[in-house]
């Protein structure tokens, strides 16, 4: 009996090696698709806080080391497609809706599972406010906090599919 003992050794160490590789494969191959979920860059829907109803398209990205969000489509059906922000101040005044950048100068590099350090803009009220958005684990639903003061206001958005 001991002289098959080294041959069960030798398979066992050929089985891990063969599982060693095969996890490492496919880590590898499923990496990309992981870190695609792991930030907020990417297109996510808004919505009516009252009716639930998708009301834009915003994009995230990283733009000169910072990430911003931009309106890309208006799917509320009440609002015109012309719609101006004309509460807004400054150089934002009656700019169109669409292609408003509505997330400014936000920390790329996440704090505590959070990326904070910009100000989100509502086109609705004109103001803006600090930021902080925090991403769900698997990467499909961003919490958008837009707070002044003490006062708060968190609404989810979900990834385009």
């Amino acid at each position: 009996m001991l002289r098959f003992i080294p041959l069960r050794i030798r398979f066992f160490v050929k089985y891990l090696k063969s599982s060693l590789f095969l996890a490492i494969l496919i880590l590898t191959l499923a990496s990309p698709s992981l870190k695609a979920q792991s930030n907020p860059t990417g297109l996510w829907q808004t919505f009516d806080e009252d009716s639930t109803e998708i009301r834009s398209i915003v994009e995230i990205e990283l733009q000169n080391n910072h990430l911003i969000g931009t309106i890309k489509k208006i799917l509320d059906p009440k609002a015109s497609a012309d719609e101006r922000c004309e509460k807004c101040s400054g150089l934002l005044k009656n700019k169109p809706i669409l292609g408003l950048t509505i997330i400014q100068a936000l920390n790329p590099q996440p704090k505590g599972g959070e990326w904070s350090g910009g100000t989100i803009l509502d086109p609705e009220d004109g103001k803006q406010y600090k930021l902080t958005l925090e991403l769900d684990p698997q990467g499909k639903q961003l919490k958008v906090r837009g707070h002044w003061g003490f006062f708060y206001k968190t609404q989810i958005w979900k990834r385009v599919p």
